[in-house]
């Protein structure tokens, strides 16, 4: 008489709770997808999915493209034209240097009590705030407010243009054609 394990687990009752299978379930659902993609099956809610190769003319290959770094744009504050200002959508707030705002003659700065986290995750408290400070961009006038800060060296940006422009402007952005696109008055406009 032959002694078949898979017969004899199938017949075994199970005694496991309900409170184990949570405990251990990220790691069971684990596995089970990486045996699934050895057997190119798929695991989904509904149940076990075969999954054919694809054919060699289906195949697709994805483009890698490099990061070309954030839009850069020219604006107009006070007559002055300041080039390479970054459109930065991670941004919160419109930032502007100390030295620049002095260049402009904007010295009118209010108080600010807010903390602000950089890129490099330090803490940083602004000199003050510029309120409706008005631009040209693209023969375009807004007015933005700016956190007027003391960078550790003058090597960066001059202006950083943030969210509340985007979000102002009802801003678009191409990321495949690097176009950013605004509204005015009912018509797009590209930067």
């Amino acid at each position: 008489m032959e002694y078949d394990l898979v017969e004899d687990l199938a017949n075994t009752p199970t005694n496991i709770l309900l409170l184990q299978l949570i405990l251990h379930g990220p790691q069971l659902f684990k596995g089970l997808n990486t045996w699934c993609r050895q057997n190119r099956l798929s695991c989904t809610s509904r149940g076990l999915r075969i999954m054919r190769p694809p054919k060699e003319k289906e195949e697709k290959t994805m483009q890698v493209m490099l990061d070309k770094g954030a839009e850069e744009i020219e604006i107009e504050i006070r007559g002055c034209i300041i080039r390479k200002v970054p459109l930065d959508i991670g941004s919160g707030v419109n930032i502007m240097t100390v030295r620049t705002a002095q260049r402009l003659g904007l010295t009118d700065l209010q108080p600010c009590k807010k903390f602000f986290r950089l890129a490099d995750q330090s803490k940083k408290q602004p000199l003050g705030e510029l309120k409706n400070i008005e631009i040209t961009m693209s023969g375009v006038a807004f007015k933005l407010d700016y956190i007027v800060l003391q960078p550790e060296d003058e090597q960066g940006y001059k202006v950083l243009i943030g969210r509340p422009w985007f979000y102002g402007a009802s801003v678009t952005e191409d990321w495949n054609r690097q176009e950013v696109c605004f509204q005015v008055k009912g018509r797009r406009k590209k930067v």
